[in-house]
């Protein structure tokens, strides 16, 4: 340990001279043999020289002490070590920058003798911070919202920043500015970014180099070597942009969205600022969130468009001076408006499914004769237009990349129809169904008719109970799924058709007033619209074969709805209740087979068995119930005599 005690601080130069000679004597004695090792270490790292000068050894905490003079002295007189940084070790602001014994006496003098202040660092430096976009999910569409309304929220952003030089440990406040510009098709965005997304070096001063520049951008960078004896020399390097491919010592490659340059600011086709952060007239906010709205209100549209934007945002310290972020954060993206122009669509989401689904042919050709027969009975003929063509399609087609949602948010009301007794992609709860949920926000009435509606189940599998999810029970009522179980479809030479056939499902009774019929079962549609042993190839599709008696539906389960959905059937087996001849866990007579909810904003119904089989005169009124409760929502309280059906559901529920 080194100490001093020196109580005259009034003497003449040359016994102050002396003393301090004795003083880096002793330093280098006692330090000299502990500082190399760790000053090469740090050396190799640097500083920048921030506050006051003195910090010789690049210490994280920017501490001047003992090492510091050590350091020092292990430079002037022993092995001629490389300083971290030579701003902190000019001591005595020496205009040259040279170093020297006086930089050591000043530093003494500070810390043993007079206590003197240190002169404050040369810059003061300050390098930019970095702004980052956080929480943003590539890939995935916004939805474009009008105004603020929960739960569709508009465009929600996040974005942070940092400035590890000035500020390692702790980050001080920040102002940002962000900017959206849009919208953009596929060919205007590739525009843009082709002309004004450019790739630079960007330096650890915060200079900024672009590459392909013409002359090209370059920089000089210097650096002191010590020659034996401690004589300094000064070499210098021109380093040109485009010669580099990696970051270095002494910057990173970085991108840059240059929305400042002229031709973008000038180009009224490009330079489409949609919104700019506002804190009462000044850009620059310290929130680090918002919400977006009506990003195309200068670009209306009657059909729903999905189009590109750009998000930008730069930070600044809030101290003076600010330093801009240089190369501000953005991202692309792509925001879907909807207009649910279009009616009702069907989709068919058993076009995958083997066991015993119901004909592609009956599925399209019925539900294009219900529609067409609901519109006509509710002279609904100028105002639904429903075309089996176009409205009605296959999940096979929607099942990637977010398809689903974009065709979602062009209609009012939405069939989804899973008739088949195998799992498929509406009861695995996959991406689709997720966007369905995502578009019920924003007003989509939904009809769910599936008879596996959760879970991943297979022929041959028990009766099970399924759970189900926050979601799937906030938009369609469900608490749980019970699952009937079923024998196996696949002929065993030994004991017939395996597990004992379990179908019983003949119908279901109305559980609210009128309107909503009992309905039965046709054998006839059960029987040709729906695939069974000899319909079609047996080698590729093994299928069990149709039973007339007792003529059910197979696979229809039940769900328990959650206390705010309304029952509106429930399960009618031809064993009767309590009849069951295998097990009482397969007794669902009397159970809910359909219900409905209402949220205000989006309505659904749900169900575990689709009309297709259904007696045609009394599952058309079903339908006719359902579509009014569904469709009014979207018409006007002024209806005709003949849509008093639907205006008095509409009644019940409010007006959209």
């Amino acid at each position: 340990m080194f100490k001093i005690a020196w109580r005259t601080v009034f003497c003449r130069k040359r016994l102050c001279r002396a003393a301090t000679a004795v003083i880096v004597l002793m330093v280098t004695l006692t330090a000299a043999s502990s500082v190399l090792a760790e000053s090469d270490e740090v050396a190799s790292f640097g500083c920048y020289c921030v506050g006051t000068v003195g910090n010789v050894n690049c210490d994280y905490r920017d501490e001047v002490t003992l090492g510091d003079v050590a350091l020092l002295v292990d430079h002037l007189f022993i092995s001629g070590i490389r300083l971290p940084n030579l701003q902190e070790a000019n001591i005595n602001g020496d205009p040259e920058g040279e170093i020297t014994t006086g930089d050591v006496a000043m530093l003494i003098d500070h810390l043993f003798i007079s206590g003197v202040e240190l002169p404050d660092c040369p810059g003061p430096y300050n390098t930019p911070p970095e702004t980052r976009i956080v929480d943003f999910i590539a890939g995935v569409p916004f939805i474009n919202s009008v105004e603020p309304y929960s739960p569709v929220v508009g465009l929600r952003f996040r974005w942070t920043a940092s400035d590890i030089v000035d500020h390692p440990y702790t980050d001080p406040e920040f102002e940002y500015e962000y900017r959206v510009y849009g919208p953009y098709n596929d060919s205007l965005l590739e525009i843009v970014t082709d002309s004004f997304v450019v790739s630079v070096f960007r330096h650890n001063d915060g200079r900024m180099f672009r590459f392909g520049q013409n002359p090209p951008e370059f920089f000089v960078a210097c650096d002191t070597a010590w020659l034996p004896g401690g004589v300094p020399v000064i070499l210098c390097d021109t380093i040109v942009a485009d010669s580099i491919d990696q970051a270095n010592i002494y910057g990173i490659l970085d991108t840059l969205f240059d929305f400042e340059h002229p031709d973008f600011v000038g180009n009224p086709d490009l330079n489409r600022l949609v919104v700019i952060s506002d804190d009462g007239g000044d850009p620059w906010i310290t929130a680090v969130r918002d919400s977006l709205y009506d990003v195309y209100a200068d670009y209306p549209s009657d059909t729903t468009v999905e189009m590109n934007f750009i998000f930008t945002v730069r930070a600044r310290e809030s101290a003076v001076p600010a330093v801009v972020d240089p190369t501000p954060a953005f991202r692309t993206f792509t925001v879907i408006d909807p207009k649910h122009e279009r009616d009702i669509l069907v989709m068919n989401w058993s076009y995958g499914a083997h066991e015993n689904r119901a004909l592609e042919d009956s599925v399209g050709a019925y539900w294009g004769r219900a529609i067409d027969s609901w519109t006509a009975s509710n002279d609904l003929d100028d105002i639904v237009h429903f075309d089996p063509e176009g409205d009605f399609e296959h999940v096979s087609s929607y099942v990637m990349g977010n398809r689903m949602l974009g065709l979602a948010l062009k209609y009012k009301v939405m069939i989804h129809v899973q008739d088949a007794a195998v799992s498929g992609s509406w009861s695995v709860q996959g991406e689709p169904v997720q966007n369905i949920m995502v578009a019920m926000q924003t007003g989509v009435n939904v009809w769910s008719a599936t008879r596996v509606p959760l879970g991943s189940f297979s022929i041959g599998a028990p009766v099970a109970v399924m759970e189900a999810s926050d979601g799937y029970e906030y938009f369609f009522g469900v608490d749980r799924y019970y699952f009937p179980g079923w024998g196996s479809s696949f002929f065993d030479p030994c004991d017939g058709y395996g597990l004992p056939r379990t179908e019983d499902f003949i119908g279901a009774n109305p559980d609210i007033g009128e309107g909503w019929p009992e309905i039965s079962i046709d054998t006839a549609f059960l029987h040709h619209r729906y695939c069974w042993e000899g319909s079609i190839d047996p080698l590729i599709f093994p299928f069990i074969p149709f039973l007339p008696d007792p003529g059910a539906l197979p696979q229809v389960g039940w769900c328990e709805p959650t206390e705010d959905a309304e029952v509106l059937y429930r399960y009618m087996s031809c064993y009767g209740e309590g009849e069951h001849p295998y097990e009482p866990a397969r007794d669902f007579h009397g159970k809910p087979v359909m219900h409905r909810l209402d949220r205000g904003l989006f309505r659904s119904v749900h169900s575990v068995f689709t009309p297709l089989a259904l007696e045609e005169t009394t599952g058309q009124q079903m339908v006719d119930s359902v579509l009014n409760w569904l469709y009014g929502k979207w018409l006007p309280v002024q209806v005709s005599d003949k849509q008093s059906g639907i205006a008095e559901e509409l009644n019940k529920g409010g007006t959209k």
